[in-house]
């Protein structure tokens, strides 16, 4: 199976998520071979470097600051001067590090690059003057980067038929007509697909422990017992925090989103129609299972004063505002109903059996239980 992935899965997934682990995982035993353009590598290498520059420049900034403050009081600068040379030694070398860290991730999955060639050279501007394939309209410059990747997924597929991971509208849209593509909206639901289960159960086939400890994994008692922790009080779920690009349909909500959005764990007991996906092994002892749930959620976010005026005295109802600027922006509370998904990862201690897991399952939290459950959020659509 040959499966290649869009820019904005790179930025949602990273490098080291456990969706990311399980392909690794299928790339290693030659289960699955992976292509990536060229573009799709520049486009989000060139966003990390920008994220991590604009936070160093923040950072450097408000040492700035700090060491004015701390100059007229006649305090001692020295360990900020040792924190703005570790910094600048940082920023330096962050260019490089990312470069590594792709480059490793590349060699990891044996990752092979999808060229642009003269074909698709001519045939991009063609689309580009006549609003076609990836672009909305005619002359779209913004459009010209998927178009790229779209033409290098496309001309590869006239060889052979790909799975492409993709999350984009236009994009999306545009790969789901070719004929030997196969697209899913993002790695969570092509993990959870009948062709990487199957995959994932012929490489689990080659260890009869694993395919047991998979079995104790997938029982209800063990379930039961995962969620009950993770749905306690001060648990991961908990403290979990969904943020704007994790967050969907937020075109319901009665205010317009003006700015950032933020979503805490369930309000308390909540919790309903949990739902548990197929257990897959990343390693002998690292298991992922996906899990979703229906809860009403805690938002925050920034709208205008204005707009929360002229709201029906229905529609008011439940939302409230908490803080405003001079120029009627507002930050703004209120709880709605929501489909939440995630993961739940476990990990084991030492080596272990099918008994013992479903043994130490009933002990999960305590000091001297072999599991680590850890809950990994995933994204929340709001209903």
């Amino acid at each position: 199976m040959k499966i290649t992935l869009d820019t904005n899965i790179l930025h949602q997934e990273g490098y080291k998520s456990q969706n990311m682990q399980v392909l690794a995982r299928l790339a290693e035993a030659d289960l699955v071979n992976l292509y990536i353009a060229d573009l799709v590598l520049r486009e989000h290498d060139s966003k990390r470097l920008q994220d991590t520059t604009s936070k160093i420049q923040s950072i450097n900034q408000n040492l700035k600051d700090i060491n004015k403050i701390f100059s007229k009081s006649g305090m001692s600068v020295a360990k900020l001067e040792s924190i703005e040379s570790a910094i600048s030694e940082l920023s330096k070398e962050t260019q490089e590090n990312i470069s590594n860290t792709t480059q490793a991730w590349l060699t990891e999955l044996k990752i092979s690059k999808l060229d642009f060639s003269m074909e698709c050279y001519k045939k991009l501007w063609n689309d580009y003057f006549a609003g076609e394939g990836a672009f909305k309209k005619p002359k779209n410059r913004d459009d010209i980067p998927d178009a790229v990747i779209g033409l290098c997924i496309i001309e590869y597929a006239k060889v052979d038929s790909m799975v492409v991971i993709c999350k984009d509208g236009q994009l999306k849209g545009h790969l789901a007509k070719e004929n030997n593509l196969v697209v899913y909206d993002d790695l969570a639901s092509f993990i959870a697909s009948k062709e990487i289960q199957d995959l994932l159960s012929i490489l689990d086939s080659r260890s009869a422990n694993i395919e047991k400890i998979k079995t104790a994994i997938d029982s209800d008692r063990f379930k039961e017992s995962i969620f009950k922790y993770i749905a306690a009080h001060k648990s991961d779920l908990w403290y979990a925090c969904w943020q704007d690009e994790d967050i969907e349909n937020t075109e319901i909500l009665p205010l317009p989103v003006r700015g950032s959005i933020s979503i805490d764990g369930p309000l308390e007991n909540t919790i309903k129609d949990v739902e548990f996906g197929s257990v897959a092994c990343v390693e002998p002892k690292h298991y992922v299972i996906p899990i979703q749930f229906f809860a009403q959620m805690p938002l925050s976010f920034v709208s205008y004063y204005m707009d929360w005026i002229h709201l029906p005295n229905d529609k008011k109802e439940g939302i409230d505002i908490y803080s405003m600027d001079g120029d009627g922006v507002g930050d703004f509370t209120m709880s709605r109903a929501a489909r939440v998904t995630g993961q739940v990862v476990i990990y084991f201690l030492e080596e272990m059996t099918a008994e013992t897991v479903l043994a130490h399952a009933e002990f999960i939290g305590h000091d001297n239980c072999k599991l680590d459950v850890e809950y990994v959020p995933g994204k929340l659509y709001l209903i």
